[in-house]
């Protein structure tokens, strides 16, 4: 198929009319060189050529209407399309209206009115290509992290779920899209506080974000029972009008096994290392009180507190590497939990 950029096709069954939107068209240095005189017509016309925009008549030949003809021009090629029409009437303009047009001329028109409309509608088309764009950008993105995410709307109605929440909730995004969110992220009683409030009704009731804590447990679809972690945050567009909530999460049950098991293995050697440390300290201690009681020269004494002194330098950085090695223990699932702010538009 090959692409015409700025090109606009006219659908048009009235050769005058179609020759004055031409017209209009060519004036503002955009090529027309086509002119479907059917429904038909302008859908192999959009398929052979991938027209910028389409100037659409509602009332053509044939069996197909220009609001029959644009829907499938939307649904199957994402073409902006702008009714030209003599029909004005509150039922046409509501079932063009459902169409997603990027405009509406009225007849008897004159070539002002298309320029505009032709520049307002490519403006609007090249905007809206943008943000679907971005939009594609932001799913992709989404959808390729390692965490689960769920977006909810501000009535805590699921309207994204990405492949790892899928994974984690057992539900599927077609599935969850609109369901309240408490369906399909579904917890275990300890995250509910004591009037059984959900983290995401607390998050969007008080605006401020917050973490899962400790002991949350998922429950899939399923029945599994999942371990998680992490946060939700509330959606705050730029007036501050609230749009909903981000819930980030992810198994933490193989951190926790690993916990359990690194700390089962290092804990000996941790008590080890403590109890040489207190036990050095105690000798240290005692050989500080011989000096004091038995003398010697001065030149003695001085050289044994210099060893002695050292000695407890070794011993407090003994100490302070099995504290070291206790809090990596502590943490050896990995770094603290990022802290959280509410999530602008």
């Amino acid at each position: 198929m090959t692409s015409l950029i700025g090109t606009i096709l006219i659908v048009e069954d009235d050769p005058l009319i179609a020759r004055q939107v031409q017209a209009a068209v060519r004036s503002m240095g955009y090529e027309a060189p086509t002119i479907a005189r059917s429904g038909e017509d302008a859908l192999r016309a959009v398929a052979e050529a991938s027209p910028a925009l389409v100037l659409m008549d509602i009332r053509l030949k044939g069996e197909m209407t220009g609001i029959e003809v644009a829907a499938l021009l939307r649904d199957r090629h994402g073409v902006p399309v702008v009714y030209v029409s003599s029909f004005a009437d509150d039922e046409t303009l509501r079932r063009a209206r459902d169409t997603a047009p990027h405009g509406y001329v009225v007849k008897p028109f004159t070539a002002d009115d298309i320029r505009a409309a032709v520049e307002m509608a490519l403006h609007r088309a090249k905007l809206d290509a943008e943000i679907a764009r971005s939009e594609r950008w932001l799913r992709i993105t989404l959808d390729c992290i390692g965490d689960g995410v769920i977006a909810t709307d501000a009535a805590e109605r699921v309207c994204f779920v990405n492949p790892a929440a899928e994974t984690l909730t057992g539900w599927s995004h077609r599935d969850a899209f609109g369901r309240p969110v408490d369906e399909v992220f579904r917890l275990t009683a300890p995250i509910t506080d004591a009037v059984n409030e959900s983290p995401v009704t607390r998050a969007l009731r008080e605006r401020t974000p917050l973490h899962l804590p400790d002991g949350t447990e998922l429950w899939s679809q399923s029945g599994e029972v999942v371990s998680i972690g992490d946060s939700i945050a509330p959606i705050v567009d730029d007036e501050g009008e609230l749009l909903g909530a981000v819930i980030v999460f992810r198994d933490v049950g193989e951190r926790k096994c690993f916990e359990a098991r690194l700390a089962g293995e290092i804990a000996p050697a941790v008590a080890t290392i403590s109890l040489n440390a207190g036990l050095v300290r105690e000798s240290l201690a005692t050989m500080r009180e011989q000096i004091a009681l038995f003398g010697g020269s001065e030149g003695s004494r001085a050289a044994l507190r210099i060893t002695v002194e050292e000695a407890q330098v070794s011993v407090d950085e003994l100490h302070q590497g099995s504290e070291r090695l206790r809090a990596l223990v502590r943490n050896a699932a990995g770094p603290a939990p990022v802290p959280i702010a509410r999530i602008p538009l």
